[in-house]
């Protein structure tokens, strides 16, 4: 995300002591603006940021009021439209930013309802630029078939399925459709391209609707975290659609070890397994078959 949108869009919702703090530091460190992945608030406590992958602890802080106010602010002041997504840990902010949430949870009958007393507000900004994004578009082209990319969290996952949306709707123009249920893609960086995105549908609903009414070539779900949403993608083998999707995971062991993605593996849905490692500033791709050998 560029220093321009960063300053207009998010530090705009902070206090002015911590605004201005977050200004100091990206005028002294270098490539800061790049680097900048989350502004961590903690309403009583430390906040801090995650700069180049380091937690970077602030002086400033904010207190409960001030909390309410930012949640507020970026809810338009309507807490009941987003009821749902805060329920869930998160907020949209539009521009692929989400703001996860954290509180006190209340539940009903063993099922959580409403969150209430926000205390931590996490900013994730999404970076504009991908160091593995060529390398799994050559791959992808090479083997048209499901690609699962694993990582652990934050680890640059959907940095990657941002930038294969891109290259597969605008050089390649494929008919690319990607069921964005946390509102983390921001169409404005699709104008040029056959991508269309379905933002804050259930991934489950929305890979359905993106086989059967949008005729997609390629579709892409980011995050796989249910036996449900695993269990949805199915279907796709025999409708012959890829799909790309991403798993939390820190090694292909571990991914393929999900028993939830157990069916999937079995019917071949994936064929590309990536993993996405970090080193310093800089990330990494793994690209192989099931079996661990190079794609």
């Amino acid at each position: 995300m560029e220093e321009k949108r960063i300053k207009e869009e998010i530090l705009v919702h902070l206090p002015a002591r911590m605004r201005e703090e977050i200004l100091r530091l990206g005028s002294v460190r270098r490539n800061f603006w790049q680097t900048l992945s989350e502004i961590r608030l903690r309403a009583g406590a430390r906040s801090s940021l995650v700069v180049g992958g380091v937690n970077i602890p602030l002086a400033t802080s904010v207190d409960f009021s001030e909390a309410a106010q930012i949640v507020k602010r970026i809810s338009h002041s309507s807490l009941y439209a987003y009821r749902d997504s805060i329920n869930d840990g998160y907020i949209p902010m539009g521009g692929g930013v989400r703001v996860g949430v954290c509180g006190t949870a209340k539940y009903e009958g063993g099922v959580r309802v409403g969150v209430s007393d926000i205390s931590t507000l996490v900013f994730r900004i999404p970076s504009g630029f991908c160091d593995t994004g060529v390398e799994l578009f050559e791959a992808f082209c090479k083997n048209p078939f499901g690609m699962l990319i694993y990582s652990a969290p934050g680890g640059g996952k959907t940095t990657a399925l941002r930038a294969l949306a891109r290259s597969l709707g605008g050089a390649r123009g494929m008919r690319v459709v990607v069921v964005d249920e946390r509102c983390e893609f921001d169409a404005s960086d699709y104008k040029n391209t056959t991508v269309d995105i379905m933002r804050g549908y259930r991934r489950a609903e929305g890979v359905e609707i993106a086989t059967r009414t949008l005729s997609a070539e390629v579709i892409i779900v980011d995050e796989i975290g249910t036996p449900e949403e695993a269990k949805s993608l199915l279907p796709l083998v025999g409708a012959g659609v890829p799909v790309i999707a991403s798993l939390h995971a820190s090694s292909l062991q571990e991914a393929l070890g999900r028993r939830m993605m157990q069916p999937l593996y079995e019917v071949e849905v994936f064929r590309i397994f990536v993993g996405i490692f970090r080193t310093g500033n800089r990330y990494f791709a793994k690209i192989t078959d099931k079996e661990g050998r190079a794609c």
